[in-house]
Order: structure tokens, then sequence, then C-alpha cells
């Protein structure tokens, strides 16, 4: 067999693992979303179409002028282990606080505390998370300690707030 059938047949096999791959953890995902949210139901989501509209959004964000108006950007930084500890049994371990670090808006940055928002599984299945923040007492924002970052649970918050002169890929 010549090296370029043997590099062809290798992309081809591992191109087939990684589809399977990614293919199985959606499928454990979605299964794993319907036995832990106790009388809730998540629609069934098209993963691959969902990936495809996630990657289009990003890079449209990407490009986009900076002067645009919207929201105020929140820069957290959850390390991987404290973000492990979070999932690791949910829906108990979302009520477990952890350390991370927040960029105030005076440009420092300081510790804070950082959880998921509750069982919900709305709150913690997909890539953005729901979050609680709690800074520390002496290092309030705007006399408040507390902040809930809640990920929009409908299609149409997103569109309409983030997309407004290029709609996303529809479902």
């Amino acid at each position: 067999m010549s090296p370029f059938r043997s590099a062809l047949l290798f992309i081809m096999v591992s191109l087939g693992l990684s589809v399977a791959a990614v293919a199985i953890s959606k499928t454990h995902l979605e299964w794993r979303v319907g036995h832990i949210g106790l009388y809730q139901s998540l629609p069934v989501t098209d993963w691959a179409r969902f990936q495809v509209n996630n990657a289009v959004n990003d890079l449209v964000t990407k490009f986009k002028s900076a002067n645009t108006p919207g929201l105020n950007t929140v820069q957290l930084f959850i390390s991987q282990k404290a973000q492990n500890n979070l999932m690791s049994n949910i829906p108990s371990s979302t009520k477990h606080w952890q350390e991370a670090h927040m960029i105030y808006p005076d440009s420092t940055l300081r510790r804070v505390k950082v959880r998921y928002r509750g069982d919900n599984p709305f709150n913690w299945v997909y890539g953005k998370k729901s979050l609680k923040v709690k800074t520390r007492k002496k290092r309030t924002i705007g006399n408040v300690r507390v902040f809930n970052y809640i990920t929009p649970q409908d299609p149409s918050l997103i569109a309409w707030h983030f997309y407004r002169n290029w709609p996303p890929i529809s479902a």
C-alpha cells in the first residue's frame, strides 16, 4: 500500500472515530439531562446544527465592531479543577461555591466565588452556564455582592439581543 493511501486511510478512520466519539458524548449528555432533571423536560436538540450555529455566531461576534451597542462583558476566570468540581455530582455539586477570579469594573483582578444556578439542566447543560458570582464583603460592585448571570432559555431572546442585524441559523 502506498504512503498516500495509508495516510488517507488513517485520516478517514480517525475522522470516523472522532465523529462517533462526539455523537456518543452528546447522546450521553441528553440521557444525563433527561435523568437528572426532575419533572423537567428539555427539547431534543439537533447537536450538529447547534454546533454549526454556535461556530457561525462566534465568527460573527469576533468580526463585529466593538462600538456596537450590547451588554457589558464580564470576565471570569474559573480554573478547570473548579469547573470539574461544579460538574462532578450534579445537581448537588452545583450548590458548592468554587474559587475564581473576576476583572472588576475598575480593571483590577480580584478573587470571587462562583457556582452554577440551581439544578435546572438549562443552567448547566450547554457550553455557556448560568452562574451565580459572589464577591467579598468589602469588595462589592456598586453595593451589590451577589450577581446572577443567567443564560437565556429561549432562542428568541438571544436572537433579539445579539443578532438583530444578522439572524442566526434557524433550527
